[in-house]
């Protein structure tokens, strides 16, 4: 019966309009969208520039990929700070109570980007490319992307969840396809897919600045709410695990594409877009457990069951797609990629299998952020530098390069595991 009101109080929630049910029904509507338009960037770039270019591709935007997931930390924490001040010191004073913490960031991040636009003749040197041009765009298009992860913060943080949909996940999404066709068709090539990142998140922070300019009042003086401390206390841990989260699916891809020929690096790049889908199909698992771990830890409750059956949806879904990818393999490059990919089809295996493991460990990051457990990020950090030196150290075959993948995150499962086991464990001796 219980269950049946609940059912009901959502319903009537979402019809309403402006509940918290609609809030993230659209959300995750726009996310879907927007991921599934991200996808056909990464299929349109591997179809439209070949096996080896896109192999080069695949190591450029390994770096926007491993700067977007800490943008993305840089947003959370900037949502959660202006969420909690809002309703005492009114909207434009949240605001700017973020704006000490940001400068000092921002220069951090500006000092990054020109590190890598000043270093682009040695990058491009290490990725095997003819010229440092892609680097250089690349490094310009790292720009509007920091600066869309502010506004996003933003927006959520007033609670403006409509045009955070629109300007997070659709507007970026959408042009940056679009473009990156528009691009290619006009000869630009590789300079053109990496031309849409910068173009398509300038135009968001476009539309994402009208909203803001309508919702800001004017500031008041000063609501000694300034502290930079507990910002950066909060943003750093978020960006440790960006980090975890971004460089076992991202610094692989490069280091294939710089100890391996062109050829296979495409083949790898295949491999691994291929493997996202097993690794952020069961994303939907993390949303849904995140907010009830918090509640029953709030509670003092156990949360292992919860993460436990989560576990285990999530481990279903992921092998479900590996199981197609193994029955269909062939039919499956052939649509996404075109026939030149098919050489792909044994490493996608088990570049699956080891996504499998990695979706599990992603999904104990959520079950540790939502128990405020960072402690663990220090093994997850020692785990990941160990797959970097042994890529480094062993690389004779695109197999072997996956085979560490599955070790380290077999050996990370395995102290998740543990961890799990013990602080369930000790809840239970203090009941």
């Amino acid at each position: 019966m219980a269950i049946n009101l609940k059912i009901i109080n959502f319903l009537r929630s979402f019809l309403k309009g402006r509940g918290a049910a609609q809030q993230t029904f659209i959300l995750i509507v726009a996310s879907t969208i927007g991921n599934i338009f991200s996808y056909l960037y990464l299929l349109f770039a591997s179809r439209s520039m070949g096996t080896e270019s896109y192999g080069k591709f695949g190591s450029l935007f390994g770096i926007f990929y491993i700067f977007s997931l800490m943008g993305d930390a840089l947003r959370i924490t900037i949502a959660s700070r202006v969420a909690s001040l809002k309703g005492t010191t009114g909207n434009a004073n949240s605001v700017k109570s973020v704006l000490k913490p940001l400068s000092i960031l921002l220069v951090i991040g500006l000092l990054i980007i020109l590190a890598i636009m000043v270093n682009s003749g040695h990058i491009a040197a290490f990725f095997h490319l003819s010229n440092s041009g892609p680097v250089l765009v690349l490094g310009l298009s790292l720009i509007p992307t920091f600066f869309l992860f502010i506004i996003l913060g933003i927006l959520q943080g007033l609670q403006l969840f409509g045009w955070l949909a629109s300007t997070g996940y659709l507007i970026p999404q959408v042009v940056k396809l679009l473009l990156g066709i528009l691009f290619v068709y006009v000869g630009w090539g590789l300079d053109g897919i990496i031309a849409a990142l910068f173009a398509s998140n300038l135009i968001a922070i476009v539309v994402g600045i009208f909203p803001l300019i309508k919702k800001l009042g004017p500031a008041r003086k000063d609501t000694g709410h300034n502290d930079s401390s507990s910002f950066l206390n909060l943003v750093i841990p978020l960006a440790l695990i960006g980090v975890v989260i971004s460089i076992p699916t991202s610094v692989d891809v490069m280091l294939v594409t710089h100890f391996f020929n062109a050829y296979d690096a495409g083949l790898y790049n295949a491999a691994t877009t291929m493997g996202k889908i097993v690794l952020f199909s069961p994303i939907a698992v993390s949303l849904v457990m995140l907010p009830l771990v918090s509640e029953k830890h709030s509670q003092g409750k156990r949360t292992a069951n919860i993460m436990k059956l989560s576990l285990g949806v999530s481990v279903i879904i992921s092998c479900i797609i590996v199981l197609l990818y193994w029955i269909w393999g062939d039919f499956l490059i052939r649509l996404f990629f075109g026939s030149q990919y098919l050489a792909a089809r044994f490493i996608i295996i088990w570049y699956g299998i080891a996504m499998i493991l990695f979706a599990a460990n992603y999904l104990f990051a959520q079950y540790n952020l939502a128990l405020s457990e960072y402690k663990w990020l220090i093994i997850a950090l020692v785990v990941t530098l160990f797959e970097v030196a042994a890529i480094v150290i062993i690389h004779r075959s695109l197999l072997q390069v996956i085979i560490i993948l599955v070790l380290g995150n077999l050996l990370l499962l395995a102290f998740n595991f543990f961890a799990l086991y013990r602080r369930d464990k000790n809840l239970l001796l203090q009941k």
